[in-house]
């Protein structure tokens, strides 16, 4: 898991509830309102909680989105080791290796595209939200560089180099589309981006 900051954790399992509730409503509100519709006051009403109960464990806004943002880089970093830790992926040929894995990354951007956005916009000014990100590619790149270095019929002669330019790619692509509001069917993005990721790492130096 990434680092928490800001964030008075709970103790108790009634106020782990309550916490967990808020953070709920607070994902929700962001993928449905964005970053600017949502308050701390909406969170506690759609938790059916108080405002005090929410800034007892976060103490402003920022800290609320940051909180959202953690639990769904983990989410997604959790999806993306089960891929890269399945057996069958690592004895699948290495189109399929790479195909699983940029559809994976896809559906995992997708899946959470509304609530993206708001982190996307927060990240702007958001030193620490923009370092979680970072740190997140890092994670995935890691994963795929792993598989890519066991595969000899990988061609391009830095393997953790070719990973990190598919990551970077993919995930540009992605936020690209989800900060410029231009949809992006899944399936067809998943087989694009592959087809490229396969092309690039196929091609050598």
């Amino acid at each position: 898991m990434l680092a928490a900051d800001g964030v008075r954790p709970p103790e108790q399992a009634r106020s782990r509830a309550t916490f967990d509730r808020l953070l709920d409503a607070a994902e929700e509100l962001l993928a449905q309102e964005g970053l600017d519709g949502t308050s701390m006051a909406q969170v506690a009403a759609r938790a059916d909680s108080s405002v005090g109960a929410l800034y007892t464990r976060v103490p402003d806004k920022a800290a609320l989105v940051r909180a959202v943002q953690l639990r769904v880089l983990d989410r997604q970093l959790a999806a993306m080791a089960a891929v890269a830790g399945d057996e069958r992926l690592a004895a699948a040929p290495l189109d399929e290796l790479v195909e699983r894995f940029v559809t994976a990354m896809v559906a995992e951007v997708r899946a959470h595209a509304p609530v993206v956005r708001a982190f996307l916009v927060q990240g702007v000014r958001d030193p620490v939200m923009r370092e979680r990100v970072v740190a997140g590619l890092e994670r995935v790149t890691a994963l795929l560089a792993a598989l890519l270095r066991a595969r000899p019929e990988v061609a391009h002669p830095d393997p953790d180099l070719a990973a990190d330019v598919v990551v970077r790619t993919t995930t540009g692509a992605l936020q690209q589309a989800i900060l410029l509001d231009r949809p992006f069917p899944e399936q067809r993005y998943a087989a694009e981006l592959s087809r490229a990721a396969r092309g690039y790492l196929a091609a050598g130096a």
